[in-house]
């Protein structure tokens, strides 16, 4: 069965808009499947597309000139009624926001869908290019929601809470989804090996094809060497001068590495919230993966998964992706003091400001709270703070503050501010 993303209806509608729809997201995420089935629906409307795809050398040379890219369209596609161009993997297009703008400024009958891996060239010189003609569509690997609704055949897509409730696959399903993520090819195997051949190739192809290039290495050993490093330190105080040190490269080389992860949508860093300088941590990061396989993958753990160790690591990490994946979320940050108090997010919706607590447990009858729920309450007074856990649903009240233990689903169906 095919797999169906969540960004799918929003991006269809916006073939409506003249604005260019710009897919990014991580190497593998299904963004080459996505704009097929977008072209499957253009045919099955009587409409005219055509698919150009930038790693193709035949295509490649069709894209020397605009002159030449809008004659090869007159040619194929007419001027006579809008028709839709598919241009995947732009980023080798050099100067591509430039060439871009200028076919849109040129009022032609296309309507333009392009995509290509995260790259930096991607990121910012295409984007920078487009201001105010494009629509950015990110994809990332498959989201959870996405996972157990593939995995369950869309039976409990209205309601996963129920079947959380009640199902034991469930927690089958959520250990996949924490040890071999959501890389589509990756979700279609069924045999361990066979998904972590497929995260070795991709891993593989995103060196190779993506930082390599970027960065002209002669050799990948020391990007390999710094995420392996932060697949240790998932939610953890990481600051960029401990890991030169632990790992043996200049500053600004760790530096360079840590904006290029990013921007090829491996790693986030978060921000610590801070209204009191003198008392709480301002500058240090935490760091964590977009993809729960990829960490894996590069702790070289698949083989040898043990959800008692890396658990309460993976789980934190999955709580940000669930947080994350909320559209109505502008921020998510973490709390800490220089007294050792912490609270692991403190997510942003406008002015509202939600302090978040992760547990990778099952809770039975003590709703009992640390010394760092207090320690935040104290000092912010938050209308609601949640305690995400395994299973249990439950609220206590301290002082002015209801604080909310849900079970981690919740977050799954729902925007953390209905919760």
């Amino acid at each position: 069965m095919m797999i169906k993303r969540s960004i799918y209806p929003e991006l269809k509608k916006h073939l409506q808009e003249k604005e260019i729809s710009l897919i990014t997201g991580p190497r593998q995420a299904g963004k080459t499947t996505l704009m097929n089935i977008l072209a499957k629906d253009i045919l099955e409307a009587n409409e005219d597309s055509i698919y150009l795809n930038l790693d193709k050398e035949k295509d490649f040379e069709i894209f020397k000139s605009q002159e030449n890219l809008i004659n090869y369209l007159k040619l194929h596609l007419g001027t006579a009624k809008r028709s839709y161009v598919f241009i995947d993997e732009i980023q080798r297009k050099e100067n591509a926001g430039l060439f871009l703008k200028g076919l849109y400024d040129g009022d032609l009958p296309y309507k333009f869908i392009i995509s290509g891996s995260g790259s930096v060239e991607l990121k910012e010189k295409v984007s920078e290019g487009l201001a105010g003609r494009k629509k950015t569509f990110r994809l990332r690997t498959l989201s959870f929601k996405e996972f157990v609704d593939h995995k369950t055949d869309y039976k409990f897509s209205s309601n996963l809470d129920d079947y959380f409730a009640s199902s034991a696959y469930s927690d089958l399903l959520l250990n996949e989804y924490l040890q071999f993520g959501g890389y589509p090819k990756l979700v279609l195997k069924e045999k361990a090996l066979d998904k972590r051949d497929v995260l070795e190739s991709i891993f593989e192809s995103y060196v190779d094809k993506d930082l390599k290039d970027l960065l002209k290495l002669k050799s990948t050993e020391e990007v390999a060497s710094l995420l392996t490093f932060l697949s240790t330190r998932i939610g953890k105080l990481t600051a960029t001068s401990e890991i030169s040190n632990r790992i043996n490269l200049s500053y600004d080389t760790v530096k360079q590495y840590l904006y290029y992860l990013r921007k090829t949508f491996q790693i986030e860093s978060l921000q610590p919230f801070s209204r009191n300088p003198e008392s709480e941590i301002v500058k240090t990061s935490t760091y964590y993966f977009l993809d729960m396989g990829m960490r894996n993958f590069v702790f070289n753990r698949l083989s040898h998964y043990d959800p008692i160790v890396s658990g309460s690591m993976l789980f934190q990490n999955f709580v940000y992706l669930l947080l994350s994946d909320d559209p109505l979320v502008s921020k998510v940050n973490f709390w800490r003091t220089k007294e050792q108090a912490e609270v692991d997010f403190v997510v942003n919706i406008g002015s509202i400001l939600i302090p978040v607590e992760v547990k990778f447990s099952k809770i039975g009858n003590n709703f009992s709270v640390g010394k760092s729920v207090h320690s935040y309450i104290k000092k912010y007074s938050p209308k609601k703070f949640l305690i995400v856990n395994l299973n249990a649903l439950e609220e206590i009240k301290i002082k002015n503050t209801i604080v909310k233990f849900i079970p981690f689903h919740h977050l799954v169906n729902k925007s953390i501010i209905d919760v």
